[in-house]
């Protein structure tokens, strides 16, 4: 392709100048809803690794509407661990109040980016800064500080993210780096 991009690259690798250089993609996410299912989003979040870290969710029905939330903290945690105990502190209470129950056939577990997945992301956040150990919270409605996410999303809105990576300019192959 002849882009200035590429010029670019070609000028670095003929002069002996092999050094990485940054490059940025913009890619649009939303929150996508579920066929004809409930969706559970999961987050963790920590603050030091190891340090005190918290854990949030939401199940959500095919129109985006709320089934519950929760959210908690967690302490001596890490990003990993923070993560799984989302995860699995979602699956419990869905599994315990039969929202889930029905529809476990084959589920589907894969990585969302921050900004499809905010809700949860603020959920856990949230969590960590409560005051006392181990403490979890459910909620059947969205508190008010997750209302215009949730909302948000319902409407289906496009948000930016900046994917970056590290181009060679000796390979050949830089525009087949991206996902």
């Amino acid at each position: 392709m002849n882009t200035p991009f590429n010029h670019a690259m070609e000028f670095l690798h003929l002069t002996g100048k092999n050094q990485k250089v940054n490059k940025t993609k913009i890619v649009h996410v939303q929150w996508k809803p579920p066929s004809n299912r409930y969706k559970l989003n999961t987050d963790g979040s920590f603050y030091g690794n190891p340090g005190k870290g918290g854990i949030g969710g939401v199940i959500r029905d095919k129109d985006g509407n709320w089934i519950f939330e929760y959210m908690g903290n967690i302490y001596d945690t890490t990003a990993t661990k923070a993560e799984i105990m989302a995860l699995l502190k979602g699956l419990d209470i869905g599994l315990s109040t039969g929202a889930l129950l029905h529809q476990l056939g084959n589920p589907l577990i894969q990585h969302s980016f921050r900004e499809e997945n905010q809700v949860a992301d603020a959920l856990a956040k949230e969590g960590s800064r409560m005051q006392q150990a181990n403490c979890f919270v459910q909620w059947t409605v969205p508190p008010l500080f997750v209302l215009t996410k949730v909302e948000a999303d319902k409407v289906g809105t496009i948000f930016v993210r900046l994917k970056r990576t590290l181009i060679d300019p000796g390979n050949c192959n830089n525009d087949e780096t991206y996902p």
